[in-house]
C-alpha cells in the first residue's frame, strides 16, 4: 500500500520543488528520470517476490537454510522475471523523466533542445529532437532486454 500510494505522487509536479532544493544541473535530471521510473521496478518486483510458491519457501526453510541461501536460490531467480518487466516500463519512463527534467532545470541536452527550437518554430530540428529521444529510449530498452535474455531463463520470462 505504500509503493502504490507513493506511486500516485505526479512526479512531474516534483520537478519544481527538486529545482529549489538542488538548482540546475546533471542531478536535478537525474532525480526527475529515477522518481518517475523507479515505481515499476519496486512494483513488479514486490509481486514477483509474492509470488513465489510459498511451499518452496518452506521446503528451503525446514532444511535449515539460511537467509542468504533462500535469497539467491529461491527469491531472486523467482522474483527476476518481474523485476526485468518493471525494467522494461522503466527504462521508457526513465528518458521520458529525463527530458521532463530537462524541460525543467537544464541549459543542454535533448529537452532543453526542444523547448529552444519550440521558440523558433524549427519544425525539422523538433522532429529530430523526437527520433533521437525515440532511439535512445529504444536503446535503453534494447540493453534491458539483452541483459534479461542473459539472466533470466526463457520459459520463466515475463511478456
Amino acid at each position: 500500500p505504500l509503493l502504490v500510494t507513493l506511486n500516485m505522487v505526479p512526479k512531474v509536479a516534483l520537478g519544481p520543488l527538486i529545482i529549489v532544493w538542488f538548482k540546475y544541473g546533471v542531478f536535478p535530471n537525474t532525480l526527475m528520470a529515477f522518481a518517475i521510473s523507479v515505481f515499476p521496478i519496486l512494483l513488479t518486483t514486490a509481486r514477483g517476490l509474492r509470488e513465489i510458491e510459498p511451499d518452496l519457501l518452506d521446503l528451503v526453510r525446514s532444511l535449515r537454510g539460511s537467509r542468504w541461501q533462500l535469497f539467491t536460490k529461491v527469491q531472486l531467480p523467482g522474483a527476476l522475471p518481474y523485476v526485468f518487466a518493471g525494467m522494461k516500463v522503466a527504462s521508457i519512463l526513465a528518458v521520458a523523466g529525463a527530458i521532463v527534467g530537462e524541460f525543467l532545470a537544464s541549459d543542454r541536452g535533448l529537452g532543453y533542445l526542444m523547448l529552444q527550437v519550440q521558440v523558433t518554430l524549427d519544425t525539422p530540428a523538433m522532429f529530430m529532437a523526437v527520433i533521437l529521444i525515440t532511439l535512445l529510449g529504444m536503446l535503453l530498452y534494447g540493453l534491458v532486454l539483452a541483459l534479461e535474455r542473459l539472466l533470466v531463463v526463457k520459459d520463466a520470462r515475463v511478456e
